[in-house]
């Protein structure tokens, strides 16, 4: 594999995983970063409630983190804005902005 050199370098912000190393092999790059033991955001909804208990209950907002505020939710949405922001500001896309990809 060789140095990928049109990846920038890491940029600190607080929605953002620190890059630990980007390479090429030739017909895609590769990112490496920390290990994230919290999961995903996908992982994260999908779970059941905070503090155990059962989730949904048939609803039109029914599953197992149904019961999250529109405060939470809102929360949710601005981080991940904000993360989206700095990377844009840097000229930067992401272009697979998805829970799953949500550290």
């Amino acid at each position: 594999m060789l140095p990928c050199s049109i990846i920038p370098p890491p940029q600190s912000h607080s929605h953002l995983q620190t890059l630990v190393a980007s390479t090429w092999d030739g017909t895609s790059p590769m990112l490496v970063y920390p290990y994230a033991s919290g999961g995903n955001l996908k992982k994260w909804l999908q779970q059941g409630p905070p503090g155990g208990g059962a989730g949904g209950g048939g609803g039109p907002r029914s599953g197992p983190r149904a019961g999250l505020s529109t405060h939470v939710l809102v929360s949710l949405g601005i981080q991940l804005l904000k993360g989206i922001q700095h990377l844009h500001r840097r000229k930067i896309v992401h272009k697979d902005v998805a829970a799953r990809n949500c550290l």
